[in-house]
């Protein structure tokens, strides 16, 4: 009888179905299987890729917008607080030029005379010489002009008084005489008068002060200013004013007289 002999089991494990290769199918050999591998690996798990450039690109721009707009916002304020300095500024030249105008125009009107309201009275009594102490009636009150007592009085300042009839022959001879009136006491008021007494200047032609300033009872304004036929009331006491009649008036009298 002959002997029969076993076949040589394979060495390793068999395999199993359904496990590596499909069933029914060869396995792959290691070609196909690489293939296989790097088609499986792109399906499911495809690789992280490096940031595109326009990602990048566009984060820096939107940074520099915000900057941009930053610098945009700082020269909008720098402006605005700019143009606040410059309407302060404007404002206060403004106040100043008006304050300058204000104080020019105050200064002007404290620099001129006040209008003269001056009257033209017709005079009489030119050259009529009456005794001293002879009542001699008016046609005006004060007199601009009349018979009056022969001396005139000296060219100056009485805080005492002068008699009318004397300083009306000074308005004959072209001199000028300042009444004035108290209105309570005299004190202040003549301090005033003699300082603008002292100011008159001499006349042209004889280079004399030819002023009587002398307080007057009953006078119907502070002070009158008189000349020979003219007479100019006066509320204050206005040196520019004063001057000014004199300078008008003075040496225009009857009788061309130091």
């Amino acid at each position: 009888m002959p002997v029969r002999s076993r076949p040589a089991r394979p060495r390793g494990k068999a395999a199993v179905p359904g496990r590596g290769a499909a069933a029914g199918k060869p396995p792959a050999t290691t070609g196909d299987a690489i293939e296989s591998g790097a088609a499986g690996a792109g399906t499911s798990s495809p690789p992280v890729a490096a940031p595109a450039a326009g990602v990048n690109a566009g984060t820096t721009m939107s940074r520099a917008d915000q900057r941009r707009q930053e610098e945009e916002l700082a020269r909008a304020r720098r402006k605005s607080a700019s143009w606040g300095r410059f309407a302060l500024i404007g404002s206060g030249i403004v106040v100043l030029v008006v304050g300058v105008v204000l104080l020019i125009v105050v200064l002007a009107q404290q620099g001129q005379p006040a209008a003269l309201a001056e009257v033209y009275q017709a005079p009489s009594g030119y050259n009529q010489h009456l005794p001293v102490g002879t009542v001699i009636p008016y046609a005006y009150n004060p007199p601009s002009s009349g018979p009056h007592y022969p001396s005139p009085a000296d060219w100056g300042n009485y805080p005492q008084g002068v008699a009318t009839s004397t300083w009306v022959h000074n308005l004959e001879h072209g001199g000028i005489v300042l009444l004035y009136q108290c209105p309570t006491t005299c004190a202040g008021l003549q301090q005033q008068l003699d300082r603008i007494y002292n100011q008159i200047p001499n006349d042209a032609k004889f280079s004399e002060r030819k002023i009587v300033v002398t307080p007057y009872a009953n006078l119907d304004h502070l002070i009158r200013l008189q000349a020979w036929g003219w007479t100019a009331p006066l509320d204050k006491v206005d040196s520019k004013a004063i001057n000014a009649f004199y300078q008008e008036h003075v040496d225009k009298g009857p009788e061309q007289i130091p």
